[in-house]
């Protein structure tokens, strides 16, 4: 009975949760300075672009504003992507942390 009670209550509780969508831009049609400011305004945002080695592919991955913003165990490291005034603009995406101390590691 007491489990019945706590799961109800856990799963009203994150019904109640507000849904944090991620807005997805296309970084071509915006300068490197907008790009920068969405990610600051927003903390991650989904960049689309096309793919430097075929342009009729479409890459897109997540940027964040620092490290917070990351999974456990990730880190924020430095990624560039096209924008529409500069090929390079440098942002954060996530990464798997390395650690070189970890003996489990696979090369």
């Amino acid at each position: 009975m007491i489990r019945k009670a706590v799961l109800l209550a856990a799963g009203l509780t994150l019904a109640s949760a507000p849904a944090q969508a991620i807005s997805r831009y296309d970084s071509p049609s915006l300068n490197c300075g907008e790009a920068k400011a969405l990610v600051a305004e927003e903390g991650a945002v989904i960049f689309r672009y096309p793919a430097a080695s075929n342009p009729s592919l479409t890459r897109y991955d997540r940027y964040v504003r620092n490290r917070s913003y990351c999974a456990y165990g990730e880190v924020a490291a430095p990624h560039w992507i096209p924008t529409a005034d500069r090929a390079q603009c440098p942002l954060l995406r996530c990464m798997q942390q390395l650690d070189d101390d970890d003996p489990f590691r696979r090369d």
